[in-house]
């Protein structure tokens, strides 16, 4: 059997993790990591989500910002974020609502 999984999934697991049973990243990453391994799983987006967790463990940044950075790369997509501060450190594409007027 195959257990196909939405990199969407990726994103709800890690909130529910960290806010419903307080992982720390850490411990976040190697659920992840164990889980990315096992037989019979497949990454709707493998190398995406390989890219994002690499870089999530270099960064103080939420998975959810670092997945957008990521996402946006290929093709060259602007991301649309209230959360101007970390998507610096991402060094991607950004603007604020604000800056669309």
């Amino acid at each position: 059997m195959i257990l196909h999984v939405l990199s969407i999934v990726l994103v709800e697991a890690y909130w529910v993790l960290r806010k419903i049973y307080n992982f720390d990243k850490k411990m976040i990453l190697g659920v992840f990591e164990d889980f990315i391994e096992a037989d019979g799983v497949e990454l709707e987006e493998d190398g995406l989500v390989q890219r994002v967790l690499a870089r999530f463990r270099r960064v103080n940044v939420d998975l959810v910002d670092v997945y957008l950075a990521e996402r946006s790369r290929s093709p060259a997509l602007s991301v649309l974020t209230w959360n101007a501060a970390d998507f610096r450190k991402l060094e991607c594409e950004f603007y604020r609502p604000q800056d669309l007027r």
